[in-house]
């Protein structure tokens, strides 16, 4: 069987738990395969000035959306040396199969088959958005390859693809749901979910608010929780076992303790959304999947850029998600995110997951 190679990034953290999603279904398939990210090739240098970006687009969501409009290529942020020895590893174990779920890996897979003339190169190009993404448009695909595409939902066909399962069990029903909502800003805690906590506090939603420097908001109730990244943890680290993880979420508790949630087969961020009536966050990749795999709605906050806006409308247009202005008209009303849950369920149980790769 031919070995696979999963290769991810960590710019958004939605293409990373994907691949790792993917990985797992892969494995548990039978299937030899790896997976990579590709900030753990790149300098010390350069991993130093992603993370002050990271850090720079959590605290001003602007320079995050200018930020993403200058996306450039990954080239000349990599450690040559070390690239040099992967592609010489991956030229000594015959591997001609790799599922793409960031286009910053193209600039090394170019450089891969040009090294090796004499072996059929085949690219999965795994889709995290409903467009295109931003790390495949401003990189060239190599040429002389065999290439497929794999999307998890579509704008242009108006229309859901392959199935990456969670394995956190099947969705709860509505009514077994806490009258709780989840807001973040996706892994890196970006965009405007920290302006409407108050408002959905005084509408009485007990909150779980989840990200980087968890924000405190005024009317903050006794049931309202708060949850951090692990300052930590980096997905491009391995543990002792030399396995890639998914992030790690912590609750803080009154005291200011943090406690850890306990390492799952999934993002731990998932068990949160799979008990609660909607998720309020910008339409990144990662909170389609787990709105889809929870049949959890999704109240939609403005997207970081042209992927993520097509993420949502395509959200509302399968009748998955809500504008949170629309749903402010209708008073936060809880019967809407209930039909929209419902459509949600609907829907999953008709796809059949196409994502494990053929032999």
């Amino acid at each position: 069987m031919t070995p696979l190679t999963v290769l991810t990034s960590a710019v958004g953290l939605g293409s990373y738990v994907a691949a790792l999603l993917h990985h797992a279904l892969l494995r548990n398939a039978g299937y030899q395969v790896d997976v990579e990210v590709i900030e753990g090739w790149f300098t010390d240098q350069h991993i130093g000035r992603h993370l002050m970006h990271q850090k720079a687009f959590h605290r001003d969501f602007r320079l995050a959306l200018a930020g993403r409009r200058m996306a450039g290529s990954v080239e000349g942020r990599l450690d040559d040396e070390r690239i040099n020895r992967l592609l010489t590893t991956w030229r000594r174990d015959g591997r001609v199969r790799f599922l793409v779920w960031s286009g910053y890996w193209l600039p090394v897979l170019e450089r891969y088959t040009a090294a090796v003339p004499d072996m059929p190169i085949e690219l999965d190009f795994c889709r995290i958005d409903a467009v295109e993404s931003d790390s495949f448009r401003v990189h060239h695909e190599p040429a002389g390859v065999v290439r497929r595409e794999l999307w998890l939902w579509n704008w242009q066909r108006r229309a859901l693809g392959g199935r990456l399962p969670v394995g956190a069990g099947a969705p709860l029903p509505f009514a077994e749901r806490a009258r709780r909502l989840v807001a973040h800003g996706g892994g890196w805690g970006l965009g405007t979910y920290a302006e409407v906590l108050t408002e959905l506090s005084l509408a009485g939603y007990p909150l779980d608010v989840l990200g980087p420097g968890s924000p405190d908001w005024d009317g903050r109730g006794p049931l309202d929780r708060r949850y951090v990244s692990d300052p930590g943890w980096h997905p491009w680290v391995r543990n002792a076992a030399g396995e890639l993880t998914f992030p790690p979420l912590g609750e803080v508790r009154p005291n200011g303790e943090v406690r850890y949630r306990s390492q799952l087969g999934f993002p731990a961020a998932h068990v949160n959304v799979r008990e609660a009536m909607a998720v309020v966050s910008k339409p990144g990749g990662g909170t389609l999947l787990d709105s889809l795999a929870a049949a959890t709605p999704i109240v939609l906050l403005p997207p970081w850029g042209q992927p993520e806006a097509k993420n949502g409308a395509l959200w509302e247009e399968l009748g998955f998600g809500i504008g949170f202005e629309r749903w402010r008209e209708t008073g936060f009303d809880h019967s809407v995110l209930e039909d929209l849950h419902h459509r949600l369920l609907e829907t999953r149980e008709q796809d059949i997951d196409p994502l494990v790769a053929e032999a």
